[in-house]
């Protein structure tokens, strides 16, 4: 909560036309919390109510096995991902991560570097199948699992084609 009071100046009167301050307050703020604003003789005062609650994340479904949804993140939805990358029982963490808004951004991240080393895996001659990507938040916990059948799946539904929808 903030109180905001003015004090030592002018009797503070309402103005004749709002300004960006009084519009920011009143369309704005009160859809995410509580305020309230007054001219009061000592000066102008406002008490704004912001509640310290994340917004919600969207999370969508997939045919990738999702773990446990990520904790929610005070006043953005933006996560950072990590993609370790199992080969078999072999672990190959990811170090470095990257931000994205939501899992089914992270899963198209993780399905399109799948489709793009399929081709690589296979001219080494090494069986792609035998590969998977743990998608992790930043607490190290497992939030999905994209096996990299699941893009020889997907092409052989739709020729190739990233999916539309997870």
């Amino acid at each position: 909560m903030l109180h905001w009071t003015e004090v030592g100046g002018p009797a503070a009167k309402k103005p004749a036309r709002k300004g960006f301050g009084t519009t920011l307050i009143e369309r704005e703020l009160k859809q995410i919390g509580n305020a309230k604003s007054g001219y009061r003789d000592s000066g102008f005062e406002a008490t704004l109510s912001i509640p310290f609650d994340p917004k919600p994340c969207r999370w969508g479904r997939s045919k990738a096995v999702l773990m446990k949804p990520p904790p929610r993140r005070y006043g953005e939805c933006v996560m950072r991902y990590y993609f370790h990358l199992r080969i078999g029982r072999e672990l190959s963490p990811d170090e470095i991560g990257l931000e994205l808004p939501d899992l089914d951004t992270a899963y198209l991240e993780a399905f399109q570097a799948a489709r793009a080393m399929w081709s690589e895996l296979l001219a080494e001659r090494s069986d792609p199948m035998l590969r998977s990507f743990e998608i992790a938040d930043s607490d190290g916990r497992v939030l999905l699992l994209l096996p990299f059948r699941e893009v020889l799946e997907s092409a052989r539904k739709s020729r190739g084609r990233m999916p539309n929808e997870v």
